[in-house]
């Protein structure tokens, strides 16, 4: 058997595996994912709910929004974070993600925070608090779809910081 045509026979099985193997409506979703974030009762809010637990889908498949997108969050959030002091040689990236149901709402926030290497590190609690507070008040997002329906999804902004400023806002 030549070489292409063994590639060629894999490529197929692997194709016909994954089309076999794909979750209904194509979308890896459910609580037991990777990444997923399971509800915290120490501290998400119990009001907040996504409208389906099994089906949240990751932002860059549904495309929730807020306002017209990213230049209407930078724009919401500009004068809070032009009041940031600066704290010297605090510098990284502060993520926060969160859900955002099919009704607009947003809940379960969880933040990762890196060096400029990517390593993981702690920003001091009060640039924390600051970020992960302004991120709360962006309510009344644009659910993304799925198969033509509202549906809930994770998104996350994260936050460049040079000496304790944002000094970049990113999808």
């Amino acid at each position: 058997m030549s070489v292409s045509l063994s590639v060629g026979l894999v490529v197929a099985i692997l194709a016909c595996l994954l089309v076999q193997c794909r979750p209904k409506g194509g979308l890896e979703v459910g609580v037991d994912k990777v990444g997923a974030i399971a509800f915290d009762p120490s501290t998400d809010d119990p009001a907040f709910r996504p409208c389906d637990e099994e089906r949240i889908a990751e932002y860059y498949r549904v495309f929730p929004r807020y306002g017209e997108g990213l230049k209407t969050i930078r724009d919401q959030l500009r004068p809070a974070l032009e009041t940031l002091p600066g704290i010297p040689g605090e510098n990284g990236y502060l993520t926060v993600r969160f859900i955002v149901n099919c009704e607009g709402a947003a809940g379960r926030y969880r933040i990762l925070e890196v060096d400029p290497g990517y390593r993981p590190k702690s920003f001091p609690a009060p640039l924390r608090d600051f970020l992960l507070g302004q991120t709360r008040e962006l309510q009344g997002w644009t659910p993304g779809r799925q198969e033509g329906e509202p549906s809930d999804s994770y998104y996350m902004l994260t936050f460049k910081i040079r000496d304790g400023r944002v000094v970049d806002l990113l999808p």
